[in-house]
Formats: structure tokens, C-alpha cells, sequence
């Protein structure tokens, strides 16, 4: 398995590693089908952004804070007794996918951004990757077990029923496959230094044939797991992520300022591209456990506002530390707060910038991010499970730590 992550790691660097590490993943995926794998011996796995050809830049749900997230995150996965790191790791091992990827091995020198989503994915950092699915079985242990509780025949494993660790994997599957379809390029907007039209065609293919992939895979988990209300649910998210990729924030305009956001617009956009899938999952995970209703709704909102905190903790991140120059500057929640107070004149990256760090919009936006993270907490407030209350309570926190 370390030799298998290993090229992977070295994915972009040349057809010899790449090949290795396909002969790797053809044989991990005999050896590990139909079981859980616990990768101890890999690194913590970070935040990092895809960009589409025409999109804004989304996050991993990862946080820029280094030392309280990564710390949050460690004790989170000690508490649910099942580490994240790669916690699709099993579908990406598959004899299927080892198959696309021989393909994909084409592209190794080539500007698609197939390869960057791939290099992303594995690569080291000092966050975990998995955030969505340890939110969801963290969420599953607070709300504790179920009176109605009846299916003696799959015992809890630290509090949590095998379905909703099943459910867990089937979000971060769902969001890996929409990173990939993300990286489709818009052959009509390429240019020269993209390189050869055909390799931009064929990465295309490529990310459409790995993305419907995972996203068939997990469909399939999700039908196993018999429950209509949660298949409806994921479908739902589902839907929602393909909606927010093509709203006027998800879809880059050459002029953004042509028709100005609103701070609902943000809300909205951020709600079907990634507060959708959170909420809807622990929501279905209570569903599972026959939670009563009022925490099943407490769930869906925890997740809802844990987005709104977590993307508003990136952007300002992203201000103030005056990140790579992009127009998706003008998406980004504290200058979009900015621009319905005082509308911006500057055009320039570095304008825009400097005009937002000296107003007040930071420090709104900063307010509204501890606002959502105190709904959250109010939300989880009566979950009976202590330990694993408190492991949410600690990633929120990290969310309003900024350098």
C-alpha cells in the first residue's frame, strides 16, 4: 500500500511512476475488494482548490487554519475509530478505475486539468482531505443510538452503525466524482498554451469517464443501503451540486461586475455546491439510526451552516492572504459584502484587494463566519454523545481561527 500511494504521489512525474503505480492499484484492488482499508501508514491529506475551465475555485472543505484544524481532525478521527484519509480509497482501487487510469497516464505532460485534480487528491498537506465523511459519522455518534433502534444483526463500532460509516464513503465519493466533472475543459475557450486540442478532447473523456464512475459507484452503495428517504435525500444534493456548477457564481463571466452579487447570491451558491451534500448526509445518517425527528432536522441545518463557516473562513483566508490573482476575486464573500455597502470602481486583482483589506468588510465577514459557526453549535447542543459533540465543537472552532 505505501508503494502504491507513493506513485501515486508521483503521478505527474513521468509514464515509469505512473505505471507502477497502476500495477499497484490493480493489485491492491484484488486484495482490498469488499473490505475496509486502513491506510496508518499515510500522511494527513489537505485542503486544496479544483478550478474548472469556467468556474469558481472550490474548496476541499478544508480549513487555511494549520495547527487547530489539523489538530481537530486528528482527535475527530480517533473518536469515530476510522481513519478518513482515504476513505474512497476502495472504490479508487477498483480493477474498473485501475483501468481508466491506464489511460489516463496519456495525459502526463499535458496542461488538462485531470491531472491536477488527480495530483491534488494525493498529495501531502497538513489537513485531511476526507472532512466530509468524518463530519458525517462525526454527527452520527453525537446523536448517539437510537431507542427504536432494531437491527441487532450490525452491531455499533464506536457508536456508529456500519451504514452510516457505508454513507460516509458514498459523500466523499459523490464529491470526488463532482471535482472531477468539474475539470471538464470548454473546447471553445482553449488556447495555444493550453497545447494540442486533441489532448485537451481526450482529457475530457477522460474526466467524464472517471467522474460517471464514481458517481455510479456510489449509487450503487447508496441502493444497498435500502432506504428510499436517504436515496432520495443524496439525490437531492446530488441535483443541487449540478445546479450551483451553473449558476452565475459557479460559471465564470468575462465581467462578474455585469451583473453584481448579492451576499444571498453567496449563500445560495455555496448552500448547492457544498452545504447540500454535508446537510443532506447527516441527515440521511440519523435517518439510518431512526434518530427522532428534531435531531434529523438539527443535522441537516448543522451541515448547512458548517458550509456558510467553512467557505467564508476560505475566502477570508484567501483575502488575506492575497492568494493567486484570479477574477474569482470579485466572487468572494468578503468582497461581495463589500460591494453592496460601497460599491467597487477598482478593476484590477490588486485593487480590489487592497480596497477590501482596508474597509469593513473583513470584519463582517468575520462576524458572519462565528455567527454560523454559533448556530451550528446551538444546533448539535442536546446530542447525548459528549466526546464526539465536542470533536464538532473543535472544528468549528478552527474555522474562526484566522493568521
Amino acid at each position: 500500500m505505501r508503494t502504491c500511494i507513493h506513485h501515486l504521489w508521483s503521478f505527474e512525474r513521468g509514464k515509469y511512476q505512473t505505471s507502477l503505480c497502476l500495477r499497484a492499484v490493480s493489485y491492491q484492488s484484488l486484495c482490498c475488494r469488499h473490505k475496509h482499508i486502513t491506510c496508518s501508514t499515510t500522511p494527513n491529506y489537505s485542503n486544496y482548490f479544483i478550478q474548472g475551465q469556467h468556474g469558481r475555485t472550490i474548496s476541499f472543505f478544508g480549513s487555511g487554519g494549520k495547527d487547530p484544524w489539523k489538530k481537530a481532525i486528528s482527535e475527530a478521527e480517533r473518536i469515530v475509530g476510522y481513519p478518513t484519509s482515504f476513505m474512497s480509497l476502495r472504490c479508487l482501487l477498483s480493477d474498473e478505475l485501475a483501468s481508466v487510469a491506464l489511460h489516463v497516464r496519456k495525459l502526463v505532460g499535458t496542461k488538462h486539468p485531470l491531472l491536477q485534480t488527480a495530483k491534488n487528491f494525493l498529495s501531502d498537506g497538513s489537513n485531511s482531505l476526507q472532512t466530509r465523511g468524518l463530519v458525517v459519522l462525526l454527527v452520527s455518534k453525537a446523536a448517539g443510538s437510537s431507542p427504536s433502534w432494531g437491527d441487532g444483526n450490525q452491531p455499533l463500532v464506536s457508536g456508529i452503525h456500519p451504514s452510516q460509516r457505508a454513507l460516509a464513503e458514498i459523500t466523499e465519493m459523490i464529491y470526488t466524482a463532482f471535482l472531477v466533472h468539474r475539470g471538464v475543459v470548454d473546447l471553445n475557450k482553449t488556447v495555444p498554451e493550453d497545447g494540442p486540442l486533441k489532448d485537451m478532447e481526450f482529457g475530457n473523456k477522460m474526466a467524464v469517464l472517471s467522474g460517471d464512475f464514481l458517481l455510479a459507484s456510489a449509487s450503487a452503495a447508496l441502493a444497498s443501503l435500502k432506504n428510499t428517504l436517504v436515496v432520495d435525500l443524496i439525490s437531492q444534493s446530488i441535483d443541487h451540486m449540478t445546479r450551483g456548477a451553473f449558476t452565475e457564481m459557479g460559471v465564470k463571466e468575462s465581467s462578474p461586475f455585469s451583473n453584481v452579487k448579492t451576499f444571498d447570491q453567496w449563500k445560495d451558491y455555496v448552500y448547492l455546491s457544498s452545504g447540500s451534500l454535508i446537510g443532506h448526509s447527516c441527515k440521511a445518517a440519523l435517518l439510518l439510526a431512526n434518530q427522532k425527528q428534531e435531531f434529523v432536522d438539527a443535522a441537516f441545518e448543522f451541515g448547512k451552516n458548517l458550509a456558510w463557516a467553512q467557505q467564508l473562513h476560505q475566502d477570508l483566508t484567501i483575502i488575506q492572504k492575497e492568494g493567486k490573482s484570479n477574477t474569482e476575486y470579485l466572487l468572494l464573500g468578503p468582497v461581495i459584502l463589500h460591494n453592496e455597502i460601497s460599491p467597487l470602481t477598482v478593476q484590477s486583482d490588486r485593487e480590489i484587494i487592497k480596497t477590501v483589506q482596508s474597509s469593513s468588510a473583513v470584519s463582517e465577514a468575520k462576524n458572519m463566519c462565528q455567527h454560523y459557526v454559533d448556530c451550528a453549535m446551538k444546533l448539535i447542543t442536546e446530542f447525548p454523545n459528549k466526546e464526539a459533540k465536542e470533536a464538532l465543537y473543535n472544528l468549528l472552532r478552527a474555522l474562526t481561527t484566522f493568521k
